[in-house]
């Protein structure tokens, strides 16, 4: 296989594509390098009536990217750059475009950006979905929490939450028990 191949994707790209080829209306709020232009991305999801009016684009920077390699035998590793949104907490999330939203879903990289997003989503009555570790950002797990309606992870994931927040803490108060 040629090593140099690039598949389009990203939890935040598959989600909203997912949702619009459902029939969906869709949108994206997030940062993204200049090159999610020149790549194709941006023309594509247009494409699909995806609204990227939440979109930032910072010029000069580029995009996370995922390198995944697998053996034949299915083991696998992720290696990640995380790109500009290693710096996406110094930009705030489109509060119009998460206003309009019956249902938004936050995604890797839990942080301050994805806090407000959710946040902004939860005020306006948007159903909100974390999706992911959020311990890549223990700093914002117990924000993320109160204002999440649903949690997806995997096992693994949920018994690392798990530990972080119940040491010492009586987590009855951020879910409805």
């Amino acid at each position: 296989e040629n090593i140099e191949t690039i598949y389009w994707g990203g939890c935040a790209l598959n989600n909203v594509t997912a949702a619009a080829k459902l029939g969906a209306k869709a949108g994206l709020v997030t940062v993204v390098g200049e090159d999610f232009v020149s790549r194709g991305y941006y023309k594509y999801l247009e494409s699909l009536d995806v609204d990227v009016s939440g979109l930032i684009i910072v010029n000069g920077g580029y995009s996370g990217h995922s390198f995944l390699f697998a053996d034949p035998h299915g083991d696998a590793i992720c290696i990640s750059h995380v790109g500009v949104s290693d710096t996406q907490e110094e930009y705030e999330p489109d509060q119009e475009a998460l206003a309009a939203a019956k249902v938004v879903v936050i995604n890797y990289r839990f942080d301050k950006f994805t806090y407000l997003a959710a946040k902004y989503a939860h005020l306006n009555g948007s159903i909100t979905i974390a999706s992911g570790n959020l311990m890549t950002s223990a700093k914002y797990v117990e924000e993320i929490l109160q204002v999440s309606d649903i949690l997806i992870c995997t096992s693994h994931e949920l018994t690392i939450l798990l530990q972080k927040i119940t040491q010492g803490n009586d987590i009855s108060s951020l879910f409805d028990i």
